[in-house]
């Protein structure tokens, strides 16, 4: 194995290894130079960059100092289905345990009854022993109309570990057969 020594503390080994010894000339940053199937002549920058950036490469062999772009991650819609068959007035449905903290988007109300008939109510937040803790939707009462879906957007959070449901104020006349409620959430 041959050495080149440099005149900066530096040294091209016979396996092309280029190290840059320390002062004491035992510790030393090497680079390497890889199996080759042509030639790149890389060009440095004139200056140095600034915190946070690092070498970069335009890809025609000029280094320069830039700082790395993050890229967006989208965020996720989920949809999650309650339905209660024949809710009753003034009831509350706890209907389902959300196991993680969410941000409700958007409330969507389907009602399905055999006269043309609404129901009012509100999406509610429950405790563990299925006693409300609070309405969602910024409070907003749902008049929902039978074969229409009926938005409420809300930018409602909910702790993980509670209950999401329905509280039916009042069905109208001819009573309701069922209540879909749709809602959209991201995951906080």
């Amino acid at each position: 194995m041959s050495y080149y020594q440099f005149h900066v503390n530096a040294q091209i080994t016979s396996d092309s290894v280029f190290k840059f010894l320390g002062n004491d000339t035992t510790n030393f940053v090497s680079f390497k130079v890889p199996a080759l199937t042509g030639t790149a002549n890389f060009v440095l920058p004139i200056a140095d960059g600034t915190t946070g950036q690092c070498l970069m490469t335009d890809g025609s062999e000029n280094l320069y100092f830039g700082t790395v772009t993050t890229a967006t991650v989208p965020t996720i819609l989920y949809s999650k289905s309650i339905v209660i068959d024949t809710p009753s007035n003034d009831a509350d449905y706890a209907a389902w345990r959300v196991p993680y903290a969410i941000t409700i988007s958007a409330v969507h109300i389907l009602v399905q009854a055999g006269v043309a008939t609404n129901v009012v109510g509100f999406v509610d937040i429950y405790s563990n022993n299925g006693l409300s803790v609070s309405a969602t939707s910024g409070d907003a009462t749902v008049n929902a109309y039978t074969n229409n879906t009926t938005t409420v957007f809300s930018t409602s959070n909910v702790p993980a570990d509670t209950y999401l449901g329905w509280h039916t104020t009042s069905t109208g006349a001819g009573g309701v057969d069922s209540v879909t409620i749709t809602i959209d959430y991201t995951r906080d």
